[in-house]
C-alpha cells in the first residue's frame, strides 16, 4: 500500500518529501491520534510546539509528516508530529457552542454524502446548509435518500429533492433491502475518499456497514413510537472499502452553522442568482422595485417562497458569521503585535539599549 492508495495528492505539496514519513489520519482520540502509513498503523503524538498552539486541531482524513517511530505505552508503534500538510478540501462549520470558530470535521474529501432518511420529515433548509458547506470545501456533495424501505412515495420524495437541490446528484437507498447501495459504491473508487454527514439516525453508520460488508459501526434499531433511528456513532472514523475506495462515517450533527463564502452561496441557489442579475437595477433590494427578475419569479411561481426565505436566510447568517470572523482575526492580530512589541522593549531593556 502506497501512500496514494490511501489518498494523497501530489498537489498537496511542493516540497520535497519522504513517502516513509507521510502518515494520514484516521481517528483522533484525546492525547493522540490514530494514522494509516506505506508500512502500516501508527500512534500519532503532538510535538511541543503544537501543544503551544491554543486553537491547534488534528481532522479525520488529514495528511501529516511524522518523526521516527518508537513503542509507546500502549506496545504500538508510534511517532511525533512534526507537520500538518495543507488540507485540499475539507468540510467544516462553526463550533457548536461558538459563533467565530472554525471546526474541521473531515479533510481531503473528494464526495460528501448527505444523508436523510425517507421516513422523516425532509428539511430543505438542513439540505442545502451541508450543500452549501461541501461547496465552500471543495467537496462534491451527493444528498442520500435513505430507509426508502419505510415509505411507500420514496420515488416522489426523490423527485421534489432533485427539483429543489439541481445540479446535485440524489441517490435513494436502504440498507435493509440492500438497494441503491451500487450507486453509492460508484462514486468512491481506489484512491478516493467520501465522508457521510446528517443528522442523527438518519442511517448513516448503517449504510457504511453495509459498503463495508462487515459490521464495523454499531447500530440500533428505529423507535416504534416515531419511526426514527437513534443516535449511536460517537466519533469520526475512516475506513477502507475492498475496492480500495475511503469513507468517513461521522456523528450525527444537531447543530450546522455556517462557515461559508457568499460565492458558494450563490453556487448553491443558482436560480435566484440568475435571477438576481437579471434585475433591472443593479442596487436592487428585491422588494419592491419596479423590474425586480425576483419578485416577478416569486409571483408566477418560478421560484418557491419558502426556498427563498431560506436564501435570505443563509446570507443573512453568512454575512454575519464573515463579519464575526473579521473581528475576531483583528483582534488576535491586534493581540499578537502587542505581544510582540511587549517582547521588543523588554528584550531592549535588558540590552540596556533604553
Amino acid at each position: 500500500m502506497n501512500i496514494y492508495d490511501f489518498g494523497w495528492n501530489d498537489q498537496i505539496t511542493s516540497e520535497p518529501f519522504e513517502t516513509e514519513n507521510i502518515a494520514r489520519i484516521t481517528t483522533v482520540h484525546r492525547g493522540y491520534s490514530r494514522a494509516i502509513t506505506e508500512s502500516g498503523e501508527v500512534n500519532v503524538y503532538l510535538s511541543g510546539q503544537f501543544h503551544l498552539e491554543r486553537d491547534f486541531t488534528l481532522a479525520v482524513g488529514d495528511f501529516v509528516r511524522i518523526g521516527p517511530r518508537f513503542i509507546d505505552e500502549q506496545d504500538l508503534t508510534a511517532a511525533i508530529l512534526m507537520e500538518l500538510y495543507p488540507r485540499r478540501s475539507k468540510f467544516s462549520r462553526i463550533a457548536a457552542g461558538s459563533d467565530s470558530k472554525e471546526q474541521v470535521l473531515a479533510s481531503h474529501l473528494d464526495l460528501l454524502f448527505i444523508v436523510t432518511s425517507a421516513n422523516e420529515d425532509m428539511s430543505l433548509n438542513r439540505l442545502q446548509r451541508f450543500i452549501l458547506l461541501a461547496k465552500n470545501g471543495g467537496i462534491e456533495p451527493v444528498v442520500v435518500l435513505s430507509k426508502t424501505d419505510l415509505n411507500p412515495k420514496s420515488n416522489e420524495l426523490l423527485i421534489d429533492i432533485e427539483a429543489r437541490t439541481p445540479g446535485v446528484k440524489v441517490i435513494g437507498c436502504s440498507a435493509i433491502q440492500k438497494t441503491g447501495l451500487e450507486c453509492i459504491e460508484v462514486f468512491i473508487s481506489k484512491g478516493k475518499t467520501a465522508a457521510f454527514v446528517g443528522s442523527s439516525g438518519v442511517g448513516k453508520s448503517s449504510l457504511v456497514n453495509c459498503l463495508l460488508e462487515e459490521e464495523r459501526q454499531k447500530t440500533l434499531e428505529i423507535r416504534e413510537e416515531d419511526g426514527k433511528g437513534r443516535h449511536t456513532t460517537t466519533s469520526r472514523e475512516l475506513f477502507f472499502l475492498k475496492n480500495g475506495g475511503m469513507v468517513i462515517d461521522t456523528a450525527g450533527l444537531r447543530e450546522v452553522q455556517i462557515f461559508s463564502e457568499e460565492s458558494s452561496l450563490s453556487d448553491t441557489f443558482q436560480e435566484i442568482t440568475r435571477r438576481a442579475q437579471a434585475c433591472k437595477f443593479s442596487d436592487c433590494s428585491h422588494e419592491s422595485e419596479t423590474g425586480c427578475a425576483i419578485q416577478s419569479g416569486l409571483l408566477n411561481g418560478e421560484i418557491r417562497e419558502d426556498e427563498y426565505q431560506n436564501y435570505l436566510k443563509l446570507l443573512k447568517e453568512v454575512q454575519y458569521t464573515k463579519r464575526k470572523m473579521n473581528r475576531v482575526t483583528s483582534s488576535n492580530d491586534k493581540k499578537r503585535w502587542k505581544s510582540i512589541h511587549k517582547n521588543m522593549r523588554a528584550r531592549r531593556k535588558f540590552e540596556g539599549k533604553d
